[in-house]
């Protein structure tokens, strides 16, 4: 499938990296709070056309770390990040609640957070460039391991059992935890309901999102030679593949994705044509870039391939409760799907709880709903760990989810009927804990044509073709 991606990269290379000085003179201003920015036009020739042989369309942490894998593989084409906003205030990564966990149903998402958290684990060592490059102390991100706690009533026990076998067969280590046993080891938990609870006795835990994420972007700055470049995707130019005279089992005509059109923040445009592929990484709005992609067909062509991601907003509240749990307080989660970690050792917690379909909030801002808090979590929690019935909030905020409104899981791959543009998206929630690992697959469908450390197919865009879903129960 991905054969004329494969010939290509190696023969798109590099003559030569930058050096570091060079690297630091393309810096032109400051990430609020942050100690760099990269906006670096390098790439930008004459006439305003970009030619990369890579360009990722999203700055985010799953297009970051397909950029940083490419180099770990020692890809030597150049690599562009195009980013419409360099302050993230409305992406997913800096927005999250930062947990990562094992606790999934299907196996490839298990694998995905055991792979992503050895990563992290190892972080100082993976980054080790960016401390040589500095001259400061490896990166930090205020990890901390702690196991998540999953609670479960009875009627779910055969799930939970099921779950169990799938992440003990991939090497996860889970403590299955009956009523009593639950008492015991958590006296502060109200185990009214409850059946059985499962707790993570090694890699899981939760960390800053916008420390990793500062961390990953200076070392494909830095270190990396990467190309970020501000600007809006527009429209794309395609030429179609002559072989696909002879349809495939889809019937569709068969485009290359030779160039897409620009907008810069002060609306001029312009373009960047990539020698070997593009990857769409856009996130929330990811069904808009294929929108765009859509328009760009010639007249009467067979609709493109949807990809079924579209923003779902969520609200985090920061609470304070000086007499509840302490250290060892898990990343909590309830029956009912709200959930709560302890954030620091001041009697802070980040708690939160998707709505249901009906309670979907308005996504076209990020104001914070916090009726939804005293109507739909406190009472939960209040019950559930009854320190929490003195609890007050003290701050809040709203982040997108990259809803995949199919399955609500990762799309992963060629996007059909494009040859050359694939797509990382769609982890409705996990994508910042899966994102080392989701970067990796990409780059080895790039460089090696096919996955080779996980088996990743099942993810796939084209089961929505099929309408196959993919049913994840560890979703929440």
């Amino acid at each position: 499938m991905f054969t004329h991606l494969l010939s290509r990269c190696r023969l798109g290379r590099r003559t030569g990296r930058r050096s570091r000085s060079d690297q630091r003179d393309g810096i032109v201003g400051m990430f609020p709070g942050n100690e760099f920015f990269t906006p670096e036009q390098e790439l930008m020739l004459e006439g305003g056309e970009s030619r990369p042989n890579i360009c990722i369309i999203g700055g985010g942490i799953i297009g970051c770390f397909v950029a940083y894998w490419l180099r770990v593989k020692h890809y030597q084409g150049e690599i562009a990040i195009i980013e419409r906003d360099f302050t993230y205030s409305r992406s997913s990564t800096p927005l999250a609640a930062g947990g990562i966990r094992q606790q999934f149903s299907l196996e490839p998402n298990v694998k995905l957070a055991m792979d992503s958290y050895k990563f992290l684990a190892e972080l100082q060592f993976n980054l080790k460039n960016l401390s040589l490059a500095e001259g400061e102390q490896p990166p930090s991100i205020s990890f901390n391991p702690q196991g998540y706690l999953l609670l479960s009533p009875r009627e779910h026990i055969e799930r939970v059992t099921d779950n169990l076998d799938t992440q003990r067969r991939c090497g996860a280590s889970i403590e299955l935890l009956d009523e009593g046993q639950l008492s015991n080891r958590f006296p502060w938990l109200n185990t009214e309901g409850l059946a059985v609870g499962t707790y993570g006795l090694e890699n899981e835990g939760w960390f800053d999102p916008w420390l990793l994420h500062s961390a990953i972007r200076k070392e494909l700055s830095y270190t990396q030679g990467i190309s970020f470049i501000k600007g809006n995707a527009e429209n794309f130019e395609l030429e179609e593949i002559p072989s696909s005279s002879n349809p495939d089992k889809y019937g569709r005509t068969t485009y290359h994705v030779t160039r897409m059109s620009a907008r810069a923040e002060d609306g001029s445009q312009f373009y960047v044509r990539p020698v070997e592929a593009f990857v769409n990484c856009c996130g929330a709005w990811s069904g808009d870039l294929v929108a765009r992609l859509q328009r760009s067909l010639p007249p009467g062509s067979a609709p493109v391939l949807p990809i079924p991601v579209e923003p779902r907003k969520r609200f985090i509240y920061v609470v304070h409760c000086p007499d509840g749990p302490g250290l060892d307080f898990p990343f909590l989660v309830d029956p009912s799907g709200v959930y709560a970690r302890r954030e620091g050792l001041g009697g802070f917690y980040l708690v939160g709880k998707s709505p249901t379909e009906e309670e979907e909030p308005d996504h076209s801002n990020l104001e914070v709903d916090y009726r939804f808090f005293e109507e739909k979590i406190w009472p939960v929690l209040a019950n559930r760990v009854p320190a929490f019935e003195k609890l007050k909030v003290k701050s809040a905020w709203a982040g997108y989810y990259d809803y995949n409104y199919f399955d609500q899981n990762g799309l992963m791959g060629l996007h059909y009927p494009f040859s050359n543009m694939l797509v990382a998206t769609g982890f409705s929630g996990h994508g910042l804990q899966q994102s080392p690992a989701v970067g990796r697959g990409i780059a080895e469908l790039i460089c090696d044509n096919s996955y080779k450390t996980i088996d990743l197919k099942c993810f796939s865009p084209t089961r929505f073709l099929d309408d196959k879903p993919l049913i994840e129960h560890g979703i929440f």
